[in-house]
């Protein structure tokens, strides 16, 4: 029997057609949290990992879901599979020690993937896994090694996606290691963007580790080597509050006259206001003028009406009122220690405003 050009044509198709129908494309799993369900949603195409996302195609429209709220299960990937189920058992685990047993069996499966996939966005997906799992399995150094490779490629990405640290003995050799790995690393790059997310990552491992004076150094090499006005104006602040810790009122406010308001956060701004009042503070005694100490209650006061949300209004308002009570006007110092205790309750500002409550009601009943 002769087939003419048409019937090949609508042969060769039809075969096509039945090869693609007996071949089925990848699965993803998602979840809520530490929730143990998963919603199922099957035959997807994934395409690429951003920003901690993985992005994949369903019928005609492509999705993205958090990958940390994902399990993956590919199509004949037995190793990745293996690995993605470890993932999730070791999350859900109870027990810390089958736990990292786990983590540990799924950071082998994530390695050998990155070792032998070609696909760019799974190696991707690897890496960002390796980088959580790794930890919790007691295996930093290879989260970081992992984490190092995406600082090579995307700089900006790698900083959206750093290693866990949560869990970690702060005494542990795995800090130190992981210390002197990215001090050399950082050493031996040249590019700014790389340098400036090494050295993010090495502060955060050097204030895991305790060492906040190292860790305060680490940031301003990293503001030295650039970022947008308002990551510079933010890190600032964030020095000048160490200043304070230290008590080095002046150098912490001779750092904030250099920080540039206009960049601040709303957050941002309240931090300088309150680190201002308290350098200011510290420089007032006993036997300063009245006006000096008035000066110092409205500085206060501004963070308190400006930025009630911040987590510095409660003391902010707290000091107002011990600040009354110095320059005695002890009925005006009541009633601020009643707001405190009235709008801060359960915060160290209300609980000492309520000892300044009884207190001055002991004074009153004596007189």
């Amino acid at each position: 029997m002769k087939v003419n050009r048409f019937g090949k044509l609508l042969l060769t198709t039809l075969a096509v057609v039945l090869l693609n129908a007996g071949a089925r494309a990848d699965d993803i799993y998602t979840h809520t949290g530490a929730n143990p369900n998963e919603l199922k949603i099957g035959n997807v195409t994934f395409t690429r990992v951003k920003d901690g996302e993985i992005y994949y195609n369903s019928g005609n429209r492509e999705n993205h879901r958090i990958i940390s709220e994902t399990r993956l299960e590919l199509t004949g990937d037995t190793q990745f599979n293996a690995a993605e189920q470890a993932f999730k058992e070791g999350r859900m685990a109870k027990d810390e020690a089958a736990s990292r047993a786990k983590f540990a069996d799924a950071v082998t499966g994530y390695l050998n993937t990155i070792s032998s996939t070609n696909k760019p966005w799974l190696k991707d997906f690897a890496q960002l896994r390796v980088q959580v799992a790794a930890p919790r399995s007691g295996r930093l150094d290879v989260a970081l090694n992992a984490w190092l490779a995406m600082v090579d490629k995307d700089p900006a990405a790698a900083g959206k996606s750093k290693p866990s640290l949560d869990g970690i003995d702060p005494k542990s050799a795995y800090l130190l290691n992981a210390r002197n790995l990215l001090e050399a690393r950082e050493k031996g790059t040249a590019k700014p963007d790389a340098r400036r997310a090494i050295l993010e990552m090495l502060g955060e491992i050097q204030t895991a580790m305790g060492d906040i004076e190292a860790a305060n150094k680490t940031l301003e090499i990293q503001v030295s080597l650039g970022g947008t006005p308002e990551e510079i104006a933010a890190v600032n602040v964030k020095l000048a509050q160490s200043d304070m810790a230290n008590k080095k009122y002046d150098a912490a406010m001779e750092r904030l006259k250099k920080v540039n308001w206009a960049s601040l956060s709303d957050a941002g701004r309240a931090d300088y206001l309150y680190i201002m009042a308290e350098s200011k503070s510290a420089k007032l005694t006993a036997t300063s003028p009245v006006d000096e100490w008035k000066d110092l209650a409205i500085d206060y006061m501004k963070i308190v009406a400006g930025y009630p949300a911040s987590p510095n209004a409660g003391a902010a308002l707290l000091k107002v009122a011990e600040i009354h009570e110095a320059i005695k006007e002890p009925d005006t110092a009541l009633k601020i220690y009643q707001q405190v205790a009235r709008e801060h309750a359960n915060t160290p500002a209300g609980q000492a405003a309520q000892k300044s409550i009884e207190r001055l009601g002991k004074t009153a009943s004596r007189n």
